[in-house]
């Protein structure tokens, strides 16, 4: 029997939301994991905070809606290009995000600078 492939990426999918947008729709504390994202463990979660993020929306006399399929496919979007950036840093280069957080402790001339051929 084949042996299952490990993962590149552990744990639940995850979205990030801001803390401006959690207070502001009263997301459930419970829903976020450690580090401030939200943990979508069913479509039902995706659903409620559709639901509230629309009802705040509606009391605020604001057009448009959110639906909860548009937030269960930024999440997978999200997740995706964790798995992309991962394979790359795993195939093509493993000290990219060392080399990233470098430059962006550097001014804005000096990163230029670095950028250039």
């Amino acid at each position: 029997m084949p042996q299952p492939r490990p993962s590149l990426l552990p744990g639940p999918f995850e979205l990030h939301i801001s803390r401006a947008a959690r207070e502001r729709y009263g997301v459930d504390d419970g829903l976020f994991s450690f580090n401030g994202n939200v943990v979508f463990a069913s479509f039902h979660a995706a659903r409620l905070l559709a639901q509230r993020i629309n009802e705040i929306r509606r009391l605020e006399h604001q057009e448009g809606w959110v639906e909860a399929g548009q937030i269960n496919a930024m999440g997978l979007i999200d997740e995706i290009l964790h798995l992309v950036l991962a394979r790359y840093r795993q195939q093509r280069e493993p000290a990219l995000m060392a080399r990233a957080a470098r430059r962006a402790r550097l001014p804005l001339a000096e990163n230029t600078e670095a950028a250039s051929p």
